[in-house]
């Protein structure tokens, strides 16, 4: 065992040994060959059944969270280590260790990892040291991906918005081609231009200004297609709901036909039937770029790009961009807003704020499962402002109300999250200087969030 106690003193966990501990090391543990692929150990008990050492190969070590697993940390270094250091506990850290390649690792067992620390081997704060850092650096790392699976739900949302007036657009404009192919096109013969103008001028300036039923509305357009089929128009009962749409009825249809030859009547009314679609296009077209202008505009107040860290933020308009975003989340649920008189502008970090909103709502929804209500109420409490966000939905069983604000803590099903929305949200609302509770029961769960109105002089960075 010489070999491996030379090996093992050349390690940066054990290089404090002295010879005769180094031996004993050597004996207590066993040398094992793993091929690659091979795991060492899964969560549960078996976890704590032995430290794992790397002697040869590669070792990867990861994360149990929400049904996933989150890779922590990889090394090919020999000395690196998984499973049970001196003063583990039995606690269950829901980590999985095994080997990327054909790998050649040191176990030793449990019994003598602990007459380690009975005997005092100097290698406990080596260890200690390495518990801290990895279990700092793996939330980190998980943390960073809950960011990253927010931003992808909000873009995956954002893309689904805007899919749809982006094809409403491209519809409109290739039948908009074709309407102004048509009028582009020579004006029906015994028709002269002007009183094509006046025509066209004059069914575009009634507008649809009528309000009617939809019986009445059905009536009216087939009693003008009835009409146009008889006067030869082409495609009467397209130009039926053109003309309905715009408010035209039969008598504004007979003074056209005192104006214009019998023969070129049919001619002359599916030219200005095409006029009037060539504007209704133009008005899908402009409401559809418009939409998608707002929800970029929305979603650039969102996350207050080329903004300072702290801004006044109007609450209302927070909210209001969180509900534009997670639009597609909230459909078929009822979302209720209620804001005080006078509210004021606060102090915050104004993309963080969001993301307080963003996790509260997102958590709602899935709660309600699409259909339901949400009640978010605001109102100024002195020198704070409250916001509540309430749910009609199933609520939280009260055994586990008190654990809602905990890392990894997730009430949703196995890969449906991390249960790091709400410790992010808890964390965001106390960096703010605020507070955050809940309370639950069947059919009403409140998030109740306090904010300070101006933050406080020490929180506030540069």
């Amino acid at each position: 065992m010489s070999g491996l106690a030379d090996t093992l003193g050349a390690m940066e966990a054990f290089d404090r040994l002295d010879r005769d501990q180094l031996e004993w090391l050597a004996e207590a543990g066993s040398i094992v060959e793993v091929e690659g692929g091979e795991t060492l150990f899964e969560p549960g008990p078996h976890e704590h059944d032995a430290l794992w050492i790397l002697l040869e190969g590669e070792i990867i070590v990861a994360r149990l969270i929400g049904g996933r697993e989150i890779e922590a940390g990889r090394s090919s270094k020999p000395g690196a280590w998984a499973g049970a250091p001196p003063g583990a506990t039995d606690m269950m850290y829901e980590l999985t260790a095994r080997v990327a390649r054909p790998s050649k690792v040191f176990r030793i067992p449990r019994p003598a990892v602990d007459e380690m620390m009975r005997r005092g081997f100097p290698i406990t704060h080596h260890f200690l040291m390495g518990v801290t850092a990895g279990t700092r650096n793996t939330e980190a790392l998980i943390r960073q991906q809950e960011k990253l699976e927010s931003l992808g739900k909000l873009a995956a949302g954002l893309a689904h918005e805007i899919n749809n007036p982006a094809a409403a657009a491209r519809r409109a404009s290739s039948d908009l081609r074709r309407a102004l192919q048509h009028l582009a096109g020579a004006p029906p013969a015994g028709c002269d231009a002007a009183t094509l103008a006046e025509i066209a001028r004059e069914v575009l300036e009634r507008g649809g200004r009528e309000e009617l039923t939809t019986l009445e509305r059905d009536e009216r357009e087939q009693e003008l297609s009835e009409w146009l089929g008889d006067a030869g128009a082409p495609a009467p009962w397209e130009l039926g709901a053109l003309f309905s749409d715009a408010g035209a009825d039969v008598a504004w249809l007979e003074s056209v036909a005192r104006r214009v030859p019998g023969d070129a009547l049919g001619a002359t009314l599916a030219w200005v039937g095409a006029s009037l679609e060539a504007t209704r296009l133009l008005d899908d077209v402009e409401q559809s770029l418009g939409h998608i202008t707002d929800l970029v505009q929305s979603m650039k107040a969102y996350t207050y790009m080329d903004q300072t860290p702290v801004q006044l933020v109007e609450l209302r308009d927070s909210i209001g961009e969180t509900l534009t975003i997670l639009r597609h989340k909230l459909a078929g649920i009822e979302v209720e807003q209620d804001y005080a008189p006078g509210l004021p502008q606060i102090e915050a970090y104004g993309s963080e704020l969001n993301q307080v909103w963003t996790n509260l709502l997102d958590n709602a929804a899935d709660a309600l499962g699409g259909d339901g209500r949400i009640s978010i109420r605001a109102r100024r409490d002195r020198d704070d402002v409250v916001v509540e966000v309430t749910d009609d939905g199933p609520g939280i069983p009260e055994e586990i109300v008190s654990r809602i604000f905990d890392a990894f803590f997730t009430t949703k099903d196995v890969g449906q999250g991390m249960g790091l929305g709400l410790e992010i949200t808890h964390r965001i609302v106390r960096r703010h200087g605020g507070d955050i509770s809940v309370t639950s029961r069947p059919g009403e769960t409140r998030f109740t969030v306090r904010l300070p109105v101006r933050l406080p002089a020490g929180l506030v960075e540069a």
